[in-house]
């Protein structure tokens, strides 16, 4: 996989909300996705959960996302503001890079429009 791009489209995707038809502080995601190279050939997975920690219209989620490659590992963690709003999850958002097989993972992640 040296020099390529990978990108993650969702598979799985499961909201356990702690009030049914809000968003709360301590709703749980958990979200699994394929990660595809250029050629979109599968080369692995993403695994990922994330917890609500401001809820309401302006909600927050910290989220820990393990990216589970042929050469290893990498997890990353973070803040998603406004993730909801967003919109259904159909298109890619997050893009992990590297130049060659020795040098170190870059993620991308940005926001739909």
């Amino acid at each position: 996989m040296p020099g390529c791009t990978v990108t993650a489209e969702v598979q799985q995707l499961t909201r356990f909300p702690v009030t049914p038809g809000s968003v709360s502080q301590g709703d749980e995601v958990v979200v699994r996705s394929d990660l595809f190279d250029e050629a979109h050939n599968k080369v692995g997975e993403s695994h990922g959960t994330c917890t609500t920690t401001r809820g309401g219209a302006h909600e927050a989620e910290q989220c820990l996302v393990t990216y589970v490659l042929p050469d290893g590992q990498l997890t990353t963690r973070g803040i998603y503001f406004n993730y909801l709003d967003q919109g259904p999850l159909t298109d890619p958002d997050v893009h992990l890079t590297r130049e060659s097989r020795t040098s170190p993972f870059a993620l991308h992640h940005w926001r739909r429009s």
